[in-house]
């Protein structure tokens, strides 16, 4: 995939992408309260709910590596940045964590 109109409908034609939704405020703000405490079955839903952000970061940060690794690296910091939270957040403001830690990971590669 050499451009990104081609890399969008890609991913708007995957089935993690379509299931994924932002998630609202209140239910993300209890979640990561829940993540925080312990509770690591709700990994998957935050993970989830920041997809499409993910996919927007890579698609205005694509570099000369192919678009698929990089998306491939920003998923795995993804989940690396939700897995590591729980012990790195000091409020439950996950989503910038998230977009630093991503941004970072395709900055480094």
């Amino acid at each position: 995939m050499k451009r990104r109109e081609s890399y969008t409908s890609y991913m708007a034609s995957t089935l993690e992408y379509q299931e994924s939704a932002q998630i609202e405020p209140a239910r993300l703000t209890m979640l990561v309260v829940m993540l925080r405490s312990g509770d690591k079955s709700v990994i998957g839903e935050i993970i989830k709910g920041h997809y499409r952000m993910v996919a927007a970061i890579v698609g205005e940060s694509y570099s000369k590596h192919r678009i698929d690794d990089v998306m491939g690296v920003a998923l795995l910091a993804l989940t690396e940045a939700t897995t590591n939270a729980s012990t790195r957040l000091t409020d439950n403001n996950i989503t910038p964590y998230i977009t630093s830690t991503v941004r970072y990971a395709i900055k480094d590669y």
